[in-house]
C-alpha cells in the first residue's frame, strides 16, 4: 500500500469514528420539581428500553456516575438524579426539608414517578444504599435487579462505628456541636484543586473534586449533612439490619424475586 493509500485509509477511519460519536445519544440533563424541589438528573438511552436508576454516594452527585451511564445508554434507560441538597439539586432549609434518609427516599421516589419509571435496576453506592433500600422496602416488585457498591446497612460494615465507647457512637447517643463543627470547618477550609496538597487517586479528576466543594459550600448545606451523617445513620442502620438482615427469616433480600450483585473496593471512592 502506497503512503498516499495509507493515508487515505487512515483519515476514512477516523471520518468513520467521527460519524458515529456524531449519531452517539449523549446523556441529556435537566431539573424535575418535586414538591417544590428543583431536582437535577442526568438521563441517557431510550425510555422504552429496561431502566437502571443510579443512586449516589456522599459527597457526590449523579456525576460520579456519567462515564459508566454513557457506556450503558445504547443498551439501558439509565437515570441518576442529586439529591436534595447535593450536586445541581436545591438545597431547601432544614426547617422545611427533614434532611433523613426516610425522607430522601421519598423524594426519590416521588422523582421516579414523575418521570414514569415504574420497574427498573437499582445501582446503589454508599448513601444510595439506605435510600435504594427504602424503595425497595416501599415497593419490592418494581425492582427488577440490585447492584450494590460499597454500601453499609449494618454495624459490622461501619468501622467508625465498632467501639460503643468511641466518637461516633457517643455522638449518635447525644450529639456533639464540636463533631459537627469539625466536619463543617473540612468543606469551609478546602484549598481549591491544585497539585500540592493534592491527595485523590489519579482516576478522580479534579473537576470532580470541585464539583463537590462548591454544591457543599451553599448556605446550610453541611449542616443538612450533618443531619445525615451524624445524626440520621444510628436509624438507618437499626432499621435497615431489622428488614434486610440475611439471617431473619422475614427479611425483605430473603423475599426479593431479583438478582443482586454486591461489590466493595478498597480503598472506597465515590467514584464509581
Amino acid at each position: 500500500m502506497s503512503q498516499h493509500s495509507r493515508i487515505a485509509c487512515t483519515v476514512g477511519m477516523l471520518l468513520m469514528l467521527i460519524a458515529q460519536l456524531a449519531v452517539a445519544d449523549p446523556l441529556r440533563t435537566g431539573w424535575e420539581n418535586v414538591a417544590g424541589i428543583d431536582l437535577f438528573y442526568r438521563e441517557g438511552g431510550e425510555t422504552s428500553a429496561p431502566t437502571i436508576v443510579f443512586l449516589h454516594g456522599n459527597p457526590a452527585s449523579s456525576l460520579q456516575y456519567v462515564r459508566l451511564m454513557e457506556a450503558l445508554a445504547d443498551r439501558y434507560h439509565v437515570l441518576a438524579m442529586d439529591y436534595p441538597s447535593f450536586g445541581f439539586s436545591a438545597a431547601p432549609d432544614r426547617d422545611a426539608y427533614a434532611y433523613t434518609f426516610d425522607h430522601l427516599a421519598t423524594t426519590v421516589g416521588e422523582f421516579l414517578r414523575a418521570r414514569h419509571v415504574v420497574k427498573y435496576s437499582l445501582f446503589m453506592q454508599d448513601y444510595g444504599v439506605p435510600i435504594g433500600f427504602r424503595l425497595l422496602s416501599k415497593s419490592p416488585e418494581a425492582i427488577t435487579a440490585i447492584v450494590i457498591q460499597n454500601g453499609v446497612i449494618h454495624l459490622d460494615g461501619f468501622p467508625s462505628a465498632q467501639d460503643e465507647n468511641g466518637e461516633l457512637r457517643r455522638h449518635w447517643k447525644s450529639r456533639n456541636p464540636q463533631i459537627d463543627e469539625r466536619r463543617l470547618a473540612y468543606t469551609r477550609d478546602a484549598p481549591y484543586p491544585q497539585r500540592p496538597g493534592w491527595e485523590w487517586p489519579a482516576r478522580i479528576p479534579p473537576e470532580f473534586v470541585l464539583a463537590n466543594l462548591t454544591s457543599a459550600r451553599r448556605p446550610g448545606v453541611m449542616a443538612a449533612r450533618n443531619d445525615l451523617w451524624l445524626g440520621e445513620f444510628k436509624q438507618t442502620i437499626q432499621k435497615s439490619h431489622r428488614i434486610f438482615s440475611n439471617s431473619r427469616p422475614n427479611s425483605v433480600l430473603r423475599q426479593l424475586r431479583a438478582p443482586i450483585f454486591r461489590g466493595f473496593s478498597e480503598p472506597d471512592s465515590w467514584e464509581a
